[in-house]
């Protein structure tokens, strides 16, 4: 098992994790390149959760299919029952 210090992979490491995942590449960003992808099935299924499977207003008229929230005032949407105590509002994306 490899344990990382200080977010730095030594070269040991990485050969070893390059084993690991049968990586042809022996460099970092090789590595870094393979193991630091999110597959698209999985990106799809967490979509259609947080969007109701495209059927929420926010996936709907704001394309905001992960229900990522902002918390600053230059977000215009705000959810409908929200109470005005709560100062979550939602990214739009165009």
């Amino acid at each position: 098992m490899v344990e990382v210090e200080n977010n730095k992979l030594n070269d040991t490491d990485i050969k070893e994790l390059v084993r690991k995942y049968n990586i042809k590449n022996e460099s970092k960003e090789s590595l870094l390149s393979a193991i630091d992808t999110i597959p698209t099935s999985l990106a799809l299924v967490q979509a259609a959760i947080e969007s109701n499977w495209w059927r929420s207003r926010f996936s709907k008229h704001y394309n905001n299919y992960f229900g990522l929230s902002c918390f600053k005032p230059s977000c215009e949407i705000v959810p409908k029952n929200q109470k005005k105590a709560l100062s979550m509002k939602l990214w739009i994306y165009h």
